[in-house]
């Protein structure tokens, strides 16, 4: 492990175990701050490359993993002098 890497204590995979890996359009823009329906556009558009639709309700469900690479996707670049 690096300098500048974090530690990752037992208590911190603990608790990602625990954590589903697939979570409801509501809980999705919760995390990213608009509205669930938002999300269900970008299930239906493909957005979510791990979206799911759950059963008989057909209510969406997105993976973890995809909110992440969403929120990382959608962080500014800044451009650094060399």
């Amino acid at each position: 492990m690096s300098e500048n890497e974090p530690e990752t204590t037992e208590t911190e995979l603990k608790r990602e175990r625990e954590l589903p890996a697939y979570i409801y359009t509501g809980a999705a823009a919760r995390m990213l701050g608009c509205s669930d329906q938002w999300i269900r556009v970008l299930c239906e558009r493909g957005r979510f490359k791990g979206a799911i639709r759950d059963g008989p309700s057909g209510r969406w469900r997105v993976a973890r993993a995809d909110i992440a690479a969403f929120i990382e996707a959608s962080r500014p670049r800044v451009k650094r002098k060399a």
